[in-house]
Formats: C-alpha cells, structure tokens, sequence
C-alpha cells in the first residue's frame, strides 16, 4: 500500500465520525458569576454571554 492508498483510506475512515457530530452548542450554554448581580463580573459575564449568542447562535 503506497502512501497515497493509506492517506485516501484514512480520509474514508474519518468522514462518517465528522458526519455524525451534533450541532455545537446542542444545549445552551449557561454561565455562572458567584459575585453579586450588577457588579463588573456580572456586567462583563453579560457582555460575553451577548457576544457568545451572536457567534454561535
């Protein structure tokens, strides 16, 4: 088997588990902040949580 027989049959192997792959994210994504709600780790969680939405969805 030459090196072009193995690449292509690798290739071949790899597809159907590329295939089967969910939906990334498949549930949603929750972040928790343990500070208190309206403190600058709350304000910078929801700033990421937005841009998060944007990006994947």
């Amino acid at each position: 088997m030459n090196r072009r027989n193995a690449l292509a049959a690798f290739a071949a192997a790899a597809v159907p588990g590329a295939w089967a792959q969910d939906r990334y994210p498949s549930r949603p994504i929750r972040i928790i902040v343990t500070n208190a709600a309206g403190g600058a780790s709350d304000m910078i969680a929801r700033m990421i949580g937005t841009g998060l939405t944007a990006a994947l969805g």
